[in-house]
């Protein structure tokens, strides 16, 4: 989790400058809005990605499975959501520090 939060802020640091010109011509909650998706995008991709794999690899060895099915619908449903939830809020660190920036002074550091 700690590895997400670092990938999601680094990559918010290397587009403060593509945010902080988005802000100016935008409202703070656009801003907030597409910043956000865009850290959470990967963490949707990857579940999407990654979900029909493990649900195939789940009915290939189930014998693995230590008192839990293959179709069991509670672990499908809370790993992801977990995941989701994370990912929402490493991403949401990055994007409200983005919305603080004053433009004039971002865009001044050049």
């Amino acid at each position: 989790m700690i590895r997400l939060l670092r990938r999601v802020i680094a990559l918010f640091t290397y587009r403060r400058d593509e945010a902080d010109l988005a802000r100016e011509m935008s409202s703070r909650v656009e801003v907030l809005s597409t910043t956000t998706l865009a850290g959470v995008a990967p963490a949707i991709a990857g579940l999407i990605a990654g979900l029909p794999v493990a649900w195939l690899l789940a009915q290939m060895f189930p014998t693995l499975f230590f008192e839990v099915g293959p179709r069991d619908v509670a672990s499908c449903v809370i790993g992801p959501a977990i995941l989701l939830l994370v990912a929402i809020g490493a991403a949401l660190v990055p994007a409200r520090r983005a919305t603080r920036i004053d433009p004039l002074v971002a865009l001044r550091s050049e």
